[in-house]
């Protein structure tokens, strides 16, 4: 399926809850990008490629990238956290740039976190194992994350509102596969 078909397809049916904000940008990701070893394409909702994350790195370097259209370096998840199940780092041009951490709630239940340098502190909300989350902000929704909206198996959408920083949020997406999907 196409980025311009699921686009349709999520604005064709569905349930209210389960539709992107409609001033949001839509991207197309894998499941478990980076267990194959190559790199792959994240698709804009016009099908076009926007973005790619760089799985030869975790072979080669250790490391996952996200990279822009152009093949510039944008983000990247280093070595040393990319086997942690708890907590990931994500750096931009060698500094800090998020900290993705998963915490246990009493016994059963999980909290996810995402803390930006500054003190910011972005929530993730719902369902995270089954891509079916949101990132939030004081209550405020930045990102809607869904299978739903395929029926591929193994891919899921990123709907991300406007102005917010879309590769950041994609790279933390890709954190959260790697961290919930890791052996």
């Amino acid at each position: 399926m196409t980025a311009i078909e699921w686009t349709t397809r999520l604005f064709g049916h569905g349930s209210v809850a389960g539709r992107a904000p409609p001033s949001a940008r839509k991207y197309l990701m894998r499941e478990r990008l980076a267990s194959i070893g190559d790199d792959f394409p994240i698709e804009n909702e016009e099908g076009e490629l926007a973005f790619s994350v760089d799985g030869t790195a975790a072979r080669v370097m250790h490391t996952l990238i996200l990279r822009d259209s152009h093949g510039n370096d944008l983000y990247r998840i280093p070595e040393r956290t990319l086997h942690l199940k708890n907590v990931m780092e994500i750096e931009r041009s060698g500094y800090p740039a998020a900290t993705v951490r998963r915490t246990k709630v009493g016994t059963v239940r999980e909290r996810w976190t995402v803390t930006i340098p500054g003190g910011e502190v972005l929530e993730l909300k719902g369902g995270i194992a089954d891509h079916e989350y949101k990132v939030e902000v004081k209550g405020r929704e930045l990102a809607h994350v869904s299978k739903r909206w395929f029926r591929a198996r193994d891919t899921y959408g990123v709907s991300i509102l406007r102005g917010e920083d879309e590769a950041l949020i994609l790279t933390i997406a890709v954190a959260v596969d790697q961290m919930t999907h890791s052996h």
